[in-house]
């Protein structure tokens, strides 16, 4: 078996630097802001740009430059940092709150039109306003925005890593590629998919660009089976970043079947799940950046297809 090896990020940056987990805000204004019309994205290909271990695209909003958005399918809305917002007169809308897999925080939802990234229309709608200031620091990179995974539509899309790529397809031209074929769910806006932990724990994991660590389980899965960590010492860590301080475990599962992909000895962060999720007894965390980043992922969320590629 292979086994991977991901970077134990500084405790200091942990609740900052892991981006994945944004979750949808406040229901009752969403869903008067998701009622606006959805526009259907466009078709071609974006070169992402690799900022420390994330990947971000340059885009454009009203035919005006508005900086890099972090690309992140483990957030169910796209975000626009507020200052950057303001800066380009977007009015301001309904105030609600965004929760994360480590905080919450006060936004609000702001009208936005013709976002587009390497001259591709994105899904604008809806798009919500926060200060992303201390993400972008421990990011190492000023973020204007966050697009969420809504924003790539619901056809077919390839994220090739390696390449740094972000590939949205004509759904009547696409032909699936060659790679190993799997089930992916589209819940709550977010794609997940099935793995299997320590040889005997078949799962549901959120498949999330945002987040730096190759697996993170929701402390509520680990309590109910605890025989899913390896034998390895556990190390809790407390961490300060936006929304206070947190603890987290750092631990190990054994074994590991995720994308069509066997390793053994995978370095996991446990942490409470968010408020906001796919409550499912088999839903047990995400897969991040740590297992993703050499590979070329195609999805196609209404078919229910992902294809893993090498």
């Amino acid at each position: 078996m292979r086994r991977w090896r991901t970077p134990v990020i500084a405790a200091a940056l942990l609740a900052a630097a892991d981006c994945g987990g944004f979750a949808t805000p406040a229901a009752a204004p969403l869903e008067r802001a998701a009622a606006a019309p959805i526009t259907v994205p466009g078709a071609g290909r974006i070169a992402l740009v690799r900022r420390g271990d994330f990947f971000v695209a340059p885009v454009t909003i009203g035919g005006r430059a508005a900086g890099e958005f972090l690309v992140d399918t483990g957030a169910g809305v796209t975000l626009i940092d507020r200052g950057v917002a303001d800066a380009l007169g977007l009015p301001p809308g309904v105030g609600t709150r965004v929760q994360g897999a480590l905080f919450t925080v006060p936004a609000e939802i702001r009208a936005l039109s013709d976002l587009a990234a390497g001259g591709v229309a994105l899904v604008a709608d809806p798009t919500v306003a926060i200060d992303l200031g201390e993400v972008s620091a421990s990011v190492g990179s000023a973020l204007a925005g966050i697009i969420g995974f809504p924003t790539l539509g619901t056809g077919p899309v390839t994220i090739d890593f390696t390449a740094a790529t972000l590939t949205i397809h004509d759904p009547e031209r696409f032909t699936p590629p060659a790679g190993v074929r799997a089930e992916i769910l589209r819940v709550n806006q977010v794609p997940y998919v099935e793995a299997t932990l320590a040889r005997a724990f078949a799962v549901w994991l959120q498949l999330d660009t945002g987040s730096l660590f190759a697996i993170t389980l929701w402390r509520d899965f680990v309590q109910a089976h605890p025989d899913v960590l390896a034998g390895a010492p556990q190390r809790r860590v407390r961490t300060s970043g936006v929304g206070g301080d947190k603890e987290l475990v750092q631990a190990e599962v054994g074994t590991l079947h995720v994308l069509g992909r066997d390793a053994d000895d995978v370095p996991v962060i446990v942490q409470d799940a968010p408020p906001r999720r796919w409550r499912h007894p088999r839903i047990a965390g995400r897969v991040g950046l740590g297992l993703l980043k050499d590979l070329r992922i195609t999805m196609h969320p209404l078919a229910r297809r992902i294809w893993i590629e090498p």
